[in-house]
């Protein structure tokens, strides 16, 4: 048999004693994978490493690589105080770090309190001084709407253009109603005129209960 055929069949024998017999497939070697614990659950005595090196907590840098079963007996457990692995590849020993279960409590119930505040968001709801009845009444709706889902609204009242203004006194009675409808709803109500212009700013009552004329209104 030529050189060349006896090179090439051991190297098709090679091939065939490292291939498995019953090759794996993708998503059997992911779940034996996932099976694996996760390295967060790798905390004090479960730690498999009988030398580590501790974070320093205020340097922020490895400390001396030191045993384990040291640092374990100086632990203050009833504070809530425990060591977690985070890196068991680090060189020269693993690194873990010092953790508090109440500090962790606490962080996490600030992050979701966080969360739960909405940004406040600023509505404009424009209208002239003729408007109609009907419309004052679905813009103002309009506006209570806008407020009870905790953003602020600006109601301005402007001269509407070629249209002749009414009597001052008109429309600061426009104004005064609307302001006293806000103020039933909320407590923080300002109310600011300029020449033929008004801006009611009404934002969400800062303590969650409704005006001092909600009972009034109701």
């Amino acid at each position: 048999m030529p050189l060349i055929n006896r090179m090439g069949g051991a190297t098709t024998l090679l091939k065939l004693l490292h291939k498995p017999l019953f090759p794996l497939k993708p998503t059997l070697i992911a779940r034996a994978a996932s099976t694996r614990p996760p390295l967060k659950s790798f905390i004090n005595e479960g730690i498999p490493h009988p030398l580590v090196q501790l974070v320093n907590p205020e340097t922020r840098k490895p400390d001396p690589p030191t045993r384990l079963d040291a640092l374990l007996a100086k632990l203050d457990r009833k504070r809530g105080d425990y060591y977690s692995l985070v890196d068991p590849g680090h060189i020269p020993a693993p690194l873990i770090v010092l953790r508090n279960r109440k500090a962790e409590f606490d962080k996490k119930k600030a992050e979701k309190a966080a969360a739960k505040v909405k940004k406040t968001e600023t509505k404009i709801i424009e209208m002239t001084w003729s408007i109609e009845p009907g419309d004052l009444r679905h813009k103002l709706s309009k506006a209570k709407s806008h407020i009870e889902k905790g953003d602020a609204v600006e109601i301005l009242f402007k001269p509407k253009p070629k249209v002749p203004l009414p009597e001052r006194g008109h429309m600061q009675g426009i104004a005064n109603s609307v302001e006293e409808e806000m103020q039933a709803i909320s407590n923080d109500v300002k109310k600011v005129s300029k020449g033929n212009a008004t801006v009611i700013t009404v934002k969400p009552s800062s303590s969650g209960t409704p005006g001092p004329g909600a009972s009034a209104a109701n």
